[in-house]
Protein backbone atom coordinates (compact mmCIF):
# COMPACT_ATOMS: atom_id res chain seq x y z
CA UNK A 1 0.00 0.00 0.00
CA UNK A 2 1.29 3.48 -0.72
CA UNK A 3 1.05 5.98 1.99
CA UNK A 4 -1.07 9.15 1.47
CA UNK A 5 0.31 12.07 -0.77
CA UNK A 6 0.05 15.38 -0.08
CA UNK A 7 -2.96 17.30 -2.31
CA UNK A 8 -2.30 21.00 -1.44
CA UNK A 9 -1.04 23.61 -1.61
CA UNK A 10 -5.02 24.71 -1.38
CA UNK A 11 -6.23 28.75 -1.69
CA UNK A 12 -7.79 29.86 1.64
CA UNK A 13 -10.01 32.46 1.23
CA UNK A 14 -9.30 34.83 4.71
CA UNK A 15 -12.63 33.82 7.19
CA UNK A 16 -13.67 31.47 4.35
CA UNK A 17 -13.83 28.17 5.35
CA UNK A 18 -12.02 25.83 3.16
CA UNK A 19 -13.15 21.94 3.10
CA UNK A 20 -10.18 19.66 2.84
CA UNK A 21 -11.47 15.47 2.06
CA UNK A 22 -9.41 13.30 4.12
CA UNK A 23 -9.71 9.93 3.27
CA UNK A 24 -8.86 6.70 5.58
CA UNK A 25 -6.44 4.53 4.24
CA UNK A 26 -7.45 1.38 5.81
CA UNK A 27 -9.11 -1.71 5.31
CA UNK A 28 -10.36 -3.75 8.44
CA UNK A 29 -14.05 -4.23 10.17
CA UNK A 30 -13.39 -1.67 12.59
CA UNK A 31 -13.22 2.44 12.06
CA UNK A 32 -10.03 4.26 13.32
CA UNK A 33 -9.12 7.17 15.18
CA UNK A 34 -7.33 9.97 13.50
CA UNK A 35 -6.19 13.78 14.85
CA UNK A 36 -5.63 16.61 13.05
CA UNK A 37 -3.52 19.68 13.77
CA UNK A 38 -2.34 22.51 12.10
CA UNK A 39 1.29 23.95 12.52
CA UNK A 40 0.42 27.82 11.88
CA UNK A 41 -1.96 29.97 14.19
CA UNK A 42 -3.18 31.47 11.41
CA UNK A 43 -5.21 28.46 10.00
CA UNK A 44 -7.55 26.74 12.13
CA UNK A 45 -9.37 23.37 11.82
CA UNK A 46 -13.33 22.66 12.11
CA UNK A 47 -12.76 19.66 14.07
CA UNK A 48 -9.72 18.51 16.26
CA UNK A 49 -10.21 14.46 15.66
CA UNK A 50 -13.06 12.23 14.18
CA UNK A 51 -13.44 8.45 13.53
CA UNK A 52 -13.80 7.59 10.02
CA UNK A 53 -14.64 3.89 8.80
CA UNK A 54 -12.30 1.40 7.24
CA UNK A 55 -11.77 3.68 3.09
CA UNK A 56 -14.11 6.48 4.33
CA UNK A 57 -13.62 10.11 3.75
CA UNK A 58 -14.65 13.06 5.90
CA UNK A 59 -14.25 17.31 5.16
CA UNK A 60 -12.13 18.84 7.79
CA UNK A 61 -12.60 22.36 6.95
CA UNK A 62 -9.64 24.92 7.47
CA UNK A 63 -9.94 28.30 7.70
CA UNK A 64 -7.41 30.90 7.46
CA UNK A 65 -7.85 33.77 10.34
CA UNK A 66 -5.34 35.97 8.96
CA UNK A 67 -2.86 37.79 10.87
CA UNK A 68 0.06 36.22 9.88
CA UNK A 69 3.64 37.57 8.17
CA UNK A 70 3.32 38.33 4.94
CA UNK A 71 -0.07 36.72 2.82
CA UNK A 72 -0.22 33.21 3.31
CA UNK A 73 -3.28 31.88 1.42
CA UNK A 74 -2.30 28.90 0.97
CA UNK A 75 -2.76 25.63 3.44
Amino acid sequence: MQPPQATGPRPCAQGKPTPIKFRNPFSGAQPTNFTFSVDNPAYELDKKSAQIAPKGEVDINVTYKGGAVGRPYHG
